[in-house]
């Protein structure tokens, strides 16, 4: 039983730190050539006003790049961070780490700060220069479709949804399919064997997190505050799981670390432009490669901001509604052993 738990709660915690972290939105034409290869081969905008951007002192946790702030038994919010590098030029660049479904006010921050980039690279295994928006929204990848079911069932939305990527600052900053999977051919991986190592990554790191049982989920079907609340808790893994990947932070990886080098390639063509300002909004399982690649660079860390991606808080109504359901739990609990006690005595 203890195996299968671990099983179970390894699997969710992959799924949380590839669907949320790692991976994020793949072309279609990506999982087609992918799929030949290998075949042929063998809460809303008012939390938002609450993250916490005040400018901090860079520390251990701030590299961390994301964390779990926990109140109360089951609340607490899930961050993601700004962090802030300047060079001797006064040039800036930030690491905007973000989780790929989140909160409507989440996005909607972030929408604002974009404005002020002179570029803003993002992520996307597609064509150079493919934006988003030009998506073949009938031949979604299973990725998708499977970050779509989860933002439904969390009551969250889907980033690539809530951003808008035709803002003429954005740029194309990752590998195209082609060299994605010629990467991973060099490298002999492919994403089934880098799930199956995450997968035992995190069967070795259980303690870590709470195990996710049936009983939870049966639990957290009418609450999606509560399923948020256990996932949260899942993805506190990822910093665990992304050794597994290849290097301490998944650098020796194709879909950590080759990815972050097209990234940086970017990075020094936009400044070499002329960009004073750059955004390098990614998920956030890159943000420790990332950053050891930016320093590389010439860049120092100046500070962090950290903004609320779930808000998983309770009014004080619902609170008092959860209590009084927990409360009739404990009740008919209690009702159920005592007439079990009184049939034990009977029988006697």
């Amino acid at each position: 039983m203890g195996i299968m738990i671990r099983m179970r709660s390894s699997i969710t915690a992959v799924f949380c730190s590839l669907l949320l972290l790692a991976c994020d939105e793949v072309s279609p034409d990506t999982v087609l050539a992918q799929d030949g290869n290998r075949a042929s081969s063998k809460r809303d905008a008012q939390d938002s006003k609450k993250s916490e951007t005040a400018p901090e002192e860079v520390s251990d946790e701030a590299k961390r790049f994301m964390r779990w702030k926990g109140e109360h038994e089951t609340e607490g919010r899930y961050q993601t961070s700004i962090a802030h590098y300047t060079d001797a030029a006064g040039r800036k660049v930030d690491l905007v780490a973000v989780v790929h479904i989140g909160d409507s006010g989440y996005y909607a921050d972030l929408e604002k700060r974009f404005r002020s980039y002179d570029a803003v690279l993002y992520e996307l295994v597609a064509p150079k220069g493919t934006r988003p928006s030009q998506r073949d929204e009938s031949r979604p990848s299973l990725i998708t479709r499977i970050q779509r079911l989860m933002k439904n069932s969390l009551g969250l939305v889907f980033q690539l949804d809530a951003i808008d990527y035709d803002a003429k600052n954005f740029v194309h900053a990752d590998l195209s399919p082609k060299q994605f999977l010629e990467k991973q051919e060099e490298r002999g991986e492919s994403m089934v064997t880098l799930m199956i190592r995450m997968m035992l990554a995190g069967m070795q790191n259980q303690k870590d997190a709470p195990p996710i049982t049936t009983f939870h989920i049966l639990a957290g079907m009418n609450d999606p505050n509560y399923l948020k609340f256990l996932f949260a808790q899942q993805l506190e893994q990822v910093e665990n799981l992304l050794a597994a990947l290849g290097g301490s932070n998944g650098e020796k990886s194709t879909i950590i670390g080759d990815r972050n080098a097209a990234a940086m390639a970017v990075l020094e063509e936009q400044l070499d432009e002329g960009a004073k300002s750059v955004a390098i909004f990614y998920g956030a399982a890159h943000m420790p490669d990332m950053e050891k690649r930016v320093r590389a660079l010439g860049f120092e860390p100046a500070g962090v901001e950290w903004l609320t991606a779930w808000n998983v808080m309770l009014t004080d109504e619902e609170r008092a509604k959860r209590a009084k359901l927990e409360a009739e739990k404990t009740a008919r609990r209690e009702e159920i052993l005592e007439r079990r006690r009184k049939r034990a005595e009977a029988k006697k």
